[in-house]
C-alpha cells in the first residue's frame, strides 16, 4: 500500500494493491512519514473502507479523535443491528464516533452531565436502553474507561434517534417526564417503577406524547359515557386528567380526545392500585 495522506501519528489514507484509497491505523503507522512512501505492513493494525459520500467526514473526525474510537462504534452498530433486527442509517456511525471521544475526555476530566430523562428512555426503549449498557461494557474493554451511568441514556438516544428525528425524541422524553409530575404530584407519590403496569403505562405514554406532538387524530367514537363512569367514584383520579388535560392544551394547543382521557385513566389507575399490592 502507498500512504496517500497521513492524517496523524497513528492514521493515514492509503491507496491499496486495487487502486481503493483507504484509512490504516496502527501505532506509529504515520510518523515520520510521507505522501507516496510504501507502508510497513508490519505497523497496520485496521483497514477501514469508507464510503466516497463519508470520506470527509471520517477523515475530519480522524483528525479530532482516537481512530480507535471509529472501531469501537462499528462494533456497537454492528451488536445493536444484530439485536434490533434492522440496518441503522449509515450517519449514526459519526454521531455515535463524536460522542465516545467526547464522554471519555469528560470522563478523564472528572466532569459528569446528568441525563435528565434516564429513568425515561430504560422505561420507554428497554430494547435501545439495554444495548447501551452494553456499549458501555465494549468502550470499557476498548479504553479502560468505564462512562458513568448517566451515559447509557445518551448512548440509547442516539440508537432512537435512528428511527426518530432528535428533537422528536428528546420533546416525546420530555412530555412524558412532565406527566409523570403531575400524576405523582397528584397523589403525593412515587410511582413504582418495577411493575408490570409501570411499563405498561409509560408504553401507552409514549404514543401518546407521540400523537401528541405530531398531531395526530386517532378514530374518536362517544366514550363520553363510559370516561364519566369510570371517573365518577374517583375524584383524585378525574382531578389528575384534568391537570393532564390542562397541562397538553397550554403547551401544545391540542385538546384531548374523551377516548385518550379514558385510555389515560385506566393506566393511571391500574398503576396506582399496584403500590397498594
Amino acid at each position: 500500500m502507498i500512504i496517500a495522506k497521513v492524517l496523524n501519528n497513528n492514521a493515514v489514507i492509503a491507496i491499496n494493491t486495487e487502486g481503493e484509497e483507504v484509512v490504516v491505523s496502527g501505532a506509529g503507522v504515520g510518523f515520520n512519514q510521507k505522501t507516496g512512501t510504501r507502508l510497513d505492513i508490519r505497523l497496520i493494525n485496521k483497514v477501514y473502507y469508507i464510503k466516497e459520500e463519508h470520506k470527509a467526514q471520517i477523515y475530519d473526525l480522524i483528525k479530532k479523535v482516537n481512530i480507535e474510537y471509529i472501531h469501537i462504534a462499528e462494533k456497537i452498530i454492528v451488536l445493536a443491528e444484530k439485536q434490533l433486527g434492522q440496518k441503522l442509517s449509515e450517519s449514526i456511525i459519526f454521531s455515535l464516533i463524536d460522542h465516545i471521544a467526547n464522554a471519555t475526555l469528560r470522563q478523564q476530566q472528572s466532569v459528569h452531565l446528568p441525563n435528565l430523562f434516564l429513568d425515561e428512555i430504560a422505561m420507554l426503549y428497554p430494547q435501545e436502553y439495554a444495548l447501551a449498557e452494553q456499549a458501555l461494557d465494549i468502550i470499557a474493554r476498548q479504553t479502560g474507561i468505564r462512562l458513568a451511568a448517566d451515559e447509557t441514556g445518551y448512548i440509547a438516544l442516539h440508537l432512537i434517534n435512528n428511527y426518530q428525528r432528535t428533537d422528536i425524541s428528546v420533546a416525546i422524553l420530555a412530555l412524558v417526564k412532565e406527566i409523570i409530575a403531575i400524576v405523582e404530584d397528584n397523589y403525593h407519590c412515587v410511582l413504582p417503577r418495577d411493575s408490570f403496569d409501570h411499563s405498561r403505562f409509560m408504553m401507552h405514554l409514549k404514543f401518546f406524547a407521540y400523537r401528541i406532538i405530531h398531531q395526530e387524530e386517532i378514530n374518536e367514537c362517544d366514550f363520553r359515557i363510559i370516561y364519566e363512569y369510570f371517573t365518577e367514584t374517583d375524584a383524585q383520579l378525574k382531578k389528575c386528567i384534568t391537570r393532564i388535560s390542562q397541562y397538553i392544551y397550554d403547551n401544545y394547543q391540542r385538546s384531548i380526545k374523551m377516548s385518550e382521557k379514558l385510555y389515560l385513566s385506566i393506566h393511571i389507575k391500574n398503576v396506582m392500585s399496584s403500590r397498594t399490592h
